[in-house]
């Protein structure tokens, strides 16, 4: 293939070779063979490839000297940027939008490891700052969910009594809760608003050298799965007292049983990292969660439809 270039190479999930002219944009094109190896005493072919690739220049006088540089090393983000070219592009950060969160993300993971030294941690640390960030719309969401359950019974009444009427009686539920103050689809808030973060963070792991190898507790590699299944169950189980706590609709009251099903088995073959990261942040949820509670049923005098953060 001719054409300006300036490096190629190849490579596996965590390293990679690549050769580079010394100038930048100083070859010509690119060149690749594809061969099988034979055997040279049975004088057969073999069922193994090999794939050949360099870059290509035109050489218009007898002799010339022609200068690479070729790096072979681990895909790591940090390594390849301090080589310019672009080089940083060969690890998969994950879609556009999302590869600024990816980068930020591992320059905060960098920094925390600084200081910490244990990538375990590191997570955890992380889990907490996140569920600080979106403290306030979690906080604001708890309290609708807690008023949205002060008002069932009078849900249930208009249900009753409009059994014949569903449009009618969907309509006098939406204004009650517009009269409240609370909408039924503030629980899913939080957890769309934190999946750019999950994505990335996915990102940083799975395709991030930082974490290669790198072991937690019974867990020898955080950016593949937990081998004993451990986490993953962990993360089921405090999803379970999540949804317990939180679900108060009683057509809802399988999803208290399904959902963790659900992630259970979305999450067992991701890295053991992520499922570190989405175990602590339901920990800190259902903390959060019983503090609100108890919050609404200590304070005296309280409205039973009148949040305590007015």
């Amino acid at each position: 293939m001719d054409g300006v270039a300036d490096w190629i190479g190849t490579g596996t999930k965590y390293f990679n070779t690549t050769i580079m002219s010394e100038t930048e944009f100083g070859s010509q094109g690119v060149r690749g063979k594809f061969a099988w190896i034979m055997d040279t005493l049975q004088q057969k072919q073999l069922e193994i490839p090999i794939a050949k690739i360099g870059l290509y220049n035109r050489i218009s006088t007898p002799s010339a000297t022609l200068s690479y540089i070729i790096y072979t090393g681990p895909r790591d983000y940090f390594i390849l940027k301090n080589y310019g070219r672009q080089l940083d592009k060969l690890v998969d950060l994950g879609w556009w939008w999302l590869s600024p969160i990816t980068k930020g993300l591992l320059w905060l993971f960098k920094f925390l490891f600084k200081i910490i030294g244990n990538w375990g941690i590191v997570i955890i640390i992380f889990s907490i700052l996140m569920k600080v960030v979106f403290l306030p719309i979690a906080h604001k969401q708890l309290y609708s969910m807690r008023k949205m359950k002060e008002i069932q019974p009078q849900v249930r009444s208009i249900q009753e009594r409009l059994r014949d009427k569903p449009q009618q009686s969907q309509m006098e539920i939406m204004k009650l809760y517009k009269k409240h103050g609370v909408s039924p689809m503030s629980s899913c808030l939080p957890l769309v608003i934190q999946m750019p973060v999950f994505f990335a963070l996915y990102r940083a792991l799975a395709g991030g050298f930082l974490f290669r190898a790198q072991s937690f507790l019974w867990v020898k590699d955080l950016s593949q799965g937990d081998p004993y299944l451990v986490w993953p169950i962990i993360m089921s189980v405090t999803m379970f007292i999540q949804q317990k706590i939180s679900v108060t609709d009683p057509k809802q009251k399988a999803m208290v049983y399904i959902m963790p099903l659900i992630f259970f088995f979305f999450f067992y073959r991701l890295p053991a990292g992520l499922v570190i990261y989405w175990t602590m942040f339901n920990i800190l949820s259902i903390a959060h969660m019983l503090w609100v509670e108890s919050q609404w049923q200590g304070l005296p005098g309280l409205s039973t439809t009148e949040p305590i953060g007015k």
